[in-house]
């Protein structure tokens, strides 16, 4: 539906077999092998929260989640299709309301993530999102480097300044 330059995200909660045929973006085509593993696509719902998000044809653009480290601390990931950066926005929207209301409901105190070094975009995101630059993953996955990013729930961290 055009909405006059509007584009619709359909969010909905994970399911493993969202994931079966999703063109990735260029970052992350080497986890395709990887994503083709039953087991790995259930492990994604079963490790906490998640969602995907749907154009208006249907087409998977992307899942999001956290996976659960402790009882207040998760671990962001996400894979996304090469459509992405025309639904960056929704997108963004998406991730920003899952954060705010974890955060608002006291589920946890920090969220961190990591963004491959060589996807200034991914990195560019995460910033906006407002998670702060905390070190480096020497050649982390794909044996590439990346970025240790974490986001602290802004209430914990008025609290800690009084």
């Amino acid at each position: 539906m055009d909405l006059g330059g509007v584009v619709m995200l359909e969010v909905v909660p994970y399911e493993p077999e969202h994931l079966l045929d999703i063109d990735l973006i260029h970052f992350q085509e080497y986890m395709k092998p990887i994503l083709e593993n039953d087991d790995y696509r259930v492990a994604l719902k079963q490790m906490g929260p998640a969602f995907s998000g749907f154009n208006e044809e249907g087409k998977l653009i992307g899942v999001a989640g956290v996976r659960n480290i402790n009882a207040k601390t998760a671990h962001a990931w996400a894979i996304f299709s090469k459509d992405l950066p025309q639904y960056s926005r929704p997108i963004f929207r998406a991730i920003k309301k899952f954060f705010t209301i974890y955060f608002n409901n006291d589920v946890y105190d920090r969220i961190q993530a990591d963004v491959s070094s060589e996807y200034p975009e991914g990195i560019r995101f995460a910033q906006a999102l407002g998670f702060e630059p905390e070190g480096i993953m020497k050649h982390y996955l794909n044996n590439v480097d990346h970025f240790l990013f974490a986001k602290v729930n802004p209430w914990l961290k008025d609290s800690l300044l009084q």
